[in-house]
């Protein structure tokens, strides 16, 4: 029987692919070839499921950023390694992160908390950014919105796994980070 962690896994793909509502519990149990008490004996209830996929995201995403800060170099570095390191889990099979649109079937008090939690990720960004300024290998922007920006684009990259998938996944990675970090019109990856 799967554990817990490939519970997590099935759910996040699946409220990713069809909403909070459209997941059900009987089609993550039917993914993983379970039954439905299965799924109950690793979780109490779908919000429960929602919230520790949540954790499990917002745990990644906290790993990386440490992982990057960690790295030698400028905080361009490590910014940009943390990026990848994100798209990479997020274009790959074993496991993306939740996206935010399953926030809205969660009760109030539980919203907020997740988007409290997802504030400090990106203030952490934010943070990054600013001692990249400070030390000039980052361009001067408003950290605070262009972390902001950055945690909806990562948010994003899920819907672009298939673009991903016709490619190796090093250059798919290269070339959304790009995106992210050089804008729209940047064909630096696109020229290499």
């Amino acid at each position: 029987e799967p554990g817990r962690e490939a519970f997590l896994l099935a759910a996040t793909r699946l409220i990713n692919e069809l909403g909070y509502r459209g997941a059900s519990v009987q089609k993550i149990a039917s993914e993983l070839n379970v039954t439905k008490g299965s799924f109950y004996h690793h979780l109490d209830a779908k919000d429960d499921l929602v919230i520790a996929c949540y954790q499990r995201s917002f745990d990644t995403i906290a790993d990386a950023q440490s992982r990057g800060e960690a790295e030698g170099g400028s905080y361009w570095h490590k910014l940009s390694s943390t990026v990848a390191t994100l798209l990479d889990v997020q274009f790959a099979e074993r496991g993306p992160l939740l996206r935010t649109t399953a926030l809205s079937g969660l009760p109030v008090g539980v919203r907020n908390a997740m988007v409290d939690r997802s504030n400090g990720i990106a203030r952490r960004y934010a943070g990054m950014m600013m001692d990249g300024i400070g030390e000039g290998s980052i361009r001067a922007v408003d950290a605070l919105i262009a972390a902001q920006a950055l945690m909806a684009l990562q948010n994003a990259a899920f819907d672009m796994r298939k673009w991903a998938s016709t490619m190796p996944r090093e250059r798919a990675v290269a070339m959304y980070a790009s995106t992210l970090m050089f804008g729209l019109f940047d064909d630096q990856v696109a020229k290499a």
